[in-house]
């Protein structure tokens, strides 16, 4: 039986030749009209990206988590590199409007169709609108944590004492 440590090393693994089929067609190993230099280039990109994934299992042994715009450099290492801005923009509206759908499904047959209510399966669709958002922030020249300062600092000046139904029924901006 593997352990989730295994099944997370092959998940990257495949994740890793998934990436190099998309850019090159073939495998590295396979891959024959690649220069000298251009293998070079492959493997520092590949030791930049372990480097990275090394940092991350640092901070999460030191329980520090995953800073918002680690998270969006990671996520965005899976977006497809073949798109402008624009068309990544388009992708992240389709991709929130999707996910939220999955959620909103996941809430309609737990509250309908008596299933159990999944948060397991709820949290993987969560993640999935933070891929997106931070897609979206990325296509916009955003860093998440630029986004998420600003969304603090707009509701700080609607609520500036917390939460307030009056203020909520009755605001300008």
């Amino acid at each position: 039986m593997k352990t989730e440590y295994q099944n997370n090393i092959e998940a990257m693994m495949e994740a890793q030749t998934d990436k190099g089929l998309h850019k090159y067609g073939v495998t590295l190993e396979d891959n024959t009209t690649l220069t000298t230099e251009q293998r070079i280039e492959h493997f520092q990109e590949e030791a930049i990206d372990a480097l990275f994934y090394g940092e991350h299992l640092k901070a999460a042994l030191r329980n520090e988590g995953l800073t918002a715009n680690d998270y969006q450099r990671a996520a965005m290492r899976t977006a497809p590199d073949s798109i402008g801005a624009d068309e990544m923009l388009l992708n992240s509206f389709f991709g929130l409007q999707g996910e939220l759908g999955e959620l909103f499904d996941l809430y309609k047959k737990h509250r309908y169709q008596g299933h159990p209510l999944d948060p397991g399966a709820m949290k993987l669709e969560l993640g999935d609108l933070l891929w997106y958002a931070a897609e979206m922030a990325t296509a916009l020249g955003f860093t998440l944590s630029e986004v998420m300062t600003a969304n603090i600092e707009k509701l700080k000046a609607r609520y500036p004492e917390g939460f307030d139904k009056a203020r909520s029924i009755h605001r300008e901006a």
